[in-house]
């Protein structure tokens, strides 16, 4: 038996399943999905879980960019200390969303792509520019953005609510201090 099949046998007995094992694990482990099995469903077409579930996905690639992103910006820059900031608010994101689709009983990894069949909408080739990694991680910021506001309109649950709330005003100030740089 491998590794990632004892821990999805672990996690699938454990009471609480992913949540549980999923605390403090980084993002790309969530979307990878080597947790495995859980007793959740993955959420209908018109359920807010699923627009719950898209931000989720956007955060994910996002922190895929955002890490390619601080590969080609000197660790001395502003820049770069700007972009390890958001990539650790992103990472914070992704776990709170998950546990959100937790308390819904949703599995966040039955609907979407895991983390090794992601291709960067933006891939990166050789040097770029600061205000090329500006204008990409911005504009990543602008789609994440998009998927917050069609999934706060789609939400009642005010702890959801609050939750993508505090995402947003996070995603603002980012994109603040990108074009501040």
């Amino acid at each position: 038996m491998s590794g990632s099949e004892r821990t999805n046998q672990h996690v699938a007995q454990k009471p609480g399943g992913l949540g549980r094992a999923c605390r403090g694990a980084p993002p790309e482990v969530l979307a990878i999905g080597l947790l495995g099995s859980v007793d959740v469903s993955p959420p209908r077409p018109d359920d807010p879980a699923a627009a719950l579930n898209q931000v989720l996905s956007e955060v994910i690639d996002a922190i895929l960019d955002v890490r390619q992103a601080l590969r080609r910006v000197a660790e001395t820059q502003a820049l770069h200390a700007e972009l390890d900031q958001l990539l650790a608010d992103l990472r914070a994101w992704a776990r709170m969303l998950a546990d959100q689709d937790e308390a819904l009983g949703v599995s966040p990894l039955a609907s979407m792509a895991t983390g090794a069949s992601r291709t960067p909408q933006n891939p990166w080739h050789g040097a770029a520019s600061n205000e090329e990694v500006r204008r990409i991680v911005g504009e990543h910021l602008d789609r994440l953005q998009h998927q917050l506001s069609a999934a706060l309109a789609e939400q009642d649950d005010d702890q959801i609510r609050a939750a993508l709330t505090e995402i947003e005003q996070g995603i603002q100030a980012h994109k603040r201090a990108l074009s501040d740089l």
